[in-house]
């Protein structure tokens, strides 16, 4: 976020929102890199072999939401 974005008071709600959106965001995006990764894999891994993903989140919030995809 823009350093701007924390001299104003947030909600929790707003902040939590704000994290599943980019929680999720950057989670997409690691993962098509990791499936497409010519430097450790022999070929591309296709998405419809992946049956679970696993998500770690340090601050112990949303993980509900991450995890239906909400």
């Amino acid at each position: 976020m823009p350093i701007e974005w924390y001299h104003k008071e947030h909600s929790l709600e707003e902040r939590n929102d704000l994290y599943i959106e980019l929680a999720t965001n950057y989670s997409v995006e690691a993962i098509k890199k990791c499936l497409n990764e010519n430097l450790l894999l022999k070929k591309a891994i296709d998405y419809s072999s992946i049956d679970a993903i696993i998500c770690v989140s340090s601050t112990g919030m949303l993980r509900q939401a991450l995890m239906h995809g909400s």
